[in-house]
């Protein structure tokens, strides 16, 4: 009863996981070439009048730093996916799940490194057509970045816990 609710569960954060590979890389475009300039600033560097001007140009700069900061967060669901399309298929504690967990660990680490600098990046590219006196260097430690830190550290132990676990469990199928 239980597996066929986890299978369920799973078949369906699955297709989440999915969506969300297809729409986030939308949503960036979406920002980047809809958002005011005022939100912009208002966001990356934390004040809307510090980019004078926000040419296609440096909307294109922000969309590919964006774009590349997002590919940890990209490959984290897709390890979300395979771990999820696993527990559908009811396969719980296989070397395949531990790698599964191990590659979402390490992927949310680097998105948290990831979130470390990009506000500073992102700020020196948006103002460095300001003049001189203008442009802007944010350094910011935000609750996200640790967050995903933490997490992936977190994950990487659980799922070094899990391969230990799945090898004692071999090794006592394996004892007559």
């Amino acid at each position: 009863m239980q597996q066929s609710r986890i299978q369920k569960v799973s078949h369906r954060f699955s297709g989440l996981c999915t969506t969300l590979i297809v729409v986030l890389p939308v949503m960036v475009i979406a920002y980047w070439m809809a958002m005011p300039a005022e939100g912009v600033a208002g966001h990356w560097a934390c004040n809307p009048d510090a980019i004078v001007i926000l040419s296609w140009t440096k909307r294109f700069v922000g969309l590919v730093a964006t774009a590349v900061g997002l590919v940890p967060l990209g490959f984290c669901l897709v390890a979300l996916r395979r771990l999820f399309r696993l527990y559908a298929k009811g396969t719980i504690f296989a070397a395949d799940n531990v790698a599964a967990f191990n590659a979402i660990g390490r992927t949310l680490f680097c998105f948290g490194i990831v979130q470390l600098i990009a506000p500073t990046v992102m700020a020196l590219l948006l103002t460095l057509d300001n003049p001189v006196g203008h442009r802007l260097i944010v350094v910011g430690l935000e609750s996200g970045a640790m967050e995903s830190l933490i997490l992936g550290g977190i994950i990487r132990l659980i799922g070094w816990v899990m391969d230990e676990a799945r090898q004692i469990a071999d090794e006592q199928a394996q004892t007559v």
